[in-house]
């Protein structure tokens, strides 16, 4: 038991920099997750990880509580936004993703730091898309029924301020947006397959389950393998196993193969169009990379 408490001790030290802020920001990711997502019982391990730093770490105490007081203004500023009182909107705007369904698109835009949606079958809208925009903001629907779907809610998560229903619309000007790639790579496996098999590969591929017919959904969820078409950490980690094990046979050091692991990982998430799902893996997978091999060498 005492040499159990003594590499506990050891681990606890956080005489290395790289340590702090690893424990930073699995801090911060808590914090925020618990507040935007209403967890509070998650507040207790931001209290836990406080309490530790007090104990063992005064300079990582005052560095997390820099920090919390930082999100706290960033949070309670985002809920400002999100509660302000827009009724109609007259502008340029950036169109920054677009979810496309059977007969109609899921256009979603930025209107100077808001972000809004709007729903249309008339325009042939691309991602990057300058454009001018009329029309009048409504806020989306609450659940009709008690622990029902609240689609406000599910907005407000999404930084949403409002639906649009569009008066005018006018394409200006096109820039690079990131959500291109994934959009592009919509258009090729479209192309490529048939329907029913480009929705799956879609799904399956980089989690764009719009194009799934719905009885095909329900049957999918009915005999219980909807988990293979949530990108989440199965995929990243197969990607990354098949990825190690093709690097082993190149004999490359193991630092550089998991930066070149890292920077593939990157690249899905981009076109997955910033999956959180994907991202909260590859944070983890990064941590516990780095936090495995420093006990190592302290072990050592």
């Amino acid at each position: 038991m005492k040499d159990y408490l003594r590499r506990l001790k050891i681990i606890l030290a956080f005489k290395n920099t790289k340590n702090k802020i690893y424990l930073i920001v699995i801090n911060a990711i808590t914090l925020i997750y618990s507040l935007v997502k209403e967890q509070y019982y998650l507040l207790f391990i931001v209290i836990f990880l406080l309490i530790i730093f007090y104990i063992y770490n005064k300079t990582l105490l005052c560095y997390s509580i820099i920090l919390i007081l930082v999100l706290s203004i960033i949070i309670v500023s985002r809920n400002i936004i999100y509660n302000k009182e827009i009724d109609y909107i007259d502008g340029n705007c950036k169109v920054y993703k677009i979810e496309t369904y059977d007969d109609y698109d899921k256009v979603y835009i930025r209107y100077g730091y808001l972000q809004f949606i709007f729903n249309t079958n008339k325009y042939d809208l691309n991602c990057g898309d300058i454009i001018y925009i009329k029309g009048s903001v409504n806020k989306a629907s609450l659940a009709h029924y008690e622990n029902g779907f609240n689609y406000r809610n599910y907005l407000k998560y999404e930084n949403i301020i409002g639906i649009i229903k569009l008066d005018e619309l006018k394409i200006i000007d096109h820039v690079f947006c990131f959500n291109l790639i994934n959009e592009r790579l919509n258009e090729y496996i479209n192309n490529k397959y048939n329907k029913d098999n480009s929705a799956i590969i879609k799904a399956l591929l980089i989690g764009n389950k719009n194009s799934l017919d719905l009885e095909l959904s329900k049957n999918i969820k009915k005999i219980g393998i909807s988990h293979l078409f949530v990108i989440s950490g199965l995929h990243i980690e197969l990607i990354s196993k098949t990825l190690s094990k093709f690097l082993s046979l190149l004999c490359l050091k193991d630092k550089l193969k998991n930066i070149i692991i890292f920077i593939v990982l990157l690249l899905y998430y981009f076109i997955t169009s910033f999956l959180v799902s994907i991202l909260r893996v590859i944070i983890s997978m990064i941590i516990s990379k780095v936090l495995v091999n420093k006990f190592k060498e302290r072990m050592i």
